[in-house]
C-alpha cells in the first residue's frame, strides 16, 4: 500500500473474552480488517468505505485536536482489561510520515469522551453489523481499490454488449439483405 496516504487504524487488544481485531482505513476508501478471536469474523477482510467517509473521520481527529493527546491513557496496568490503540499516519509536505496513537483501557476514566466517539465513528464508518458470511466471501474476493474500479469498467463493458452487439447483427442483416438484392439482379 502507498505510504502517501493518510491512514487511520484502530487495534483492540482483547483480555479474557473481549474482541481481539486490527483494522485500517485508507485515505482511498479501503479497508484492511484482521480479526483474531473473541469476534464475530475471524481472519482477514478487505472491503471499501466511501471517500467523503473518511473525511468526515478526518475532521473528528482534527476536531479532537488528536496530536495533542496524550499517548497512552492507561493509568491502571491491568492486563485483563481490554486495551484500544487508535492511530493516524499523515504524510506531511517534507515527505516524512507524521504518526501519532493513543493507548486507552475502555473502561478508564480518564479518557476524553471525544476518543470513545472516534472509536464509534469507525465502527459506524466500517458497519461490522451487515458482515456475515456472504458479505466477507463477496470482500475476501476484492483485493484493491483498482481491482474495484476494473470489475467497475467491466460492468460497463458487459451492459453496453448487448446493444453492441444489437448494433452489429442489423448491420450484418442490412449486408446480408444487400447482398441478396444484388444477387436477385444478377440471376
Amino acid at each position: 500500500m502507498r505510504d502517501t496516504q493518510i491512514i487511520i487504524s484502530i487495534i483492540k487488544k482483547g483480555a479474557g473474552k473481549k474482541p481481539d481485531y486490527t483494522m485500517k482505513l485508507f485515505e482511498n476508501g479501503l479497508v484492511e480488517y484482521e480479526g483474531y478471536e473473541n469476534i464475530k469474523i475471524i481472519g482477514k477482510v478487505k472491503t471499501t468505505i466511501k471517500k467523503i467517509r473518511f473525511l468526515e473521520l478526518l475532521a473528528d481527529f482534527r476536531n479532537l485536536n488528536f496530536f495533542s493527546l496524550w499517548d497512552d491513557y492507561s493509568i491502571i496496568d491491568d492486563p485483563n482489561q481490554p486495551r484500544t490503540i487508535i492511530s493516524i499516519s499523515i504524510p506531511v509536505e517534507t515527505g516524512e510520515i507524521r504518526t501519532k496513537s493513543v493507548t486507552y483501557f475502555q473502561k478508564d476514566p480518564s479518557i476524553p469522551e471525544s476518543l470513545k466517539k472516534i472509536e464509534n465513528k469507525i465502527n459506524e464508518i466500517v458497519d461490522f453489523n451487515k458482515w456475515d458470511k456472504s458479505y466477507i466471501d463477496k470482500q475476501s474476493e476484492i483485493e484493491t481499490i483498482e481491482e474495484i474500479k476494473e470489475i467497475d469498467q467491466i460492468k460497463k463493458i458487459d451492459k453496453e454488449k448487448p446493444i453492441v452487439v444489437k448494433e452489429k447483427i442489423l448491420k450484418e442483416k442490412k449486408k446480408l439483405k444487400k447482398l441478396s438484392r444484388q444477387l436477385k439482379k444478377i440471376y
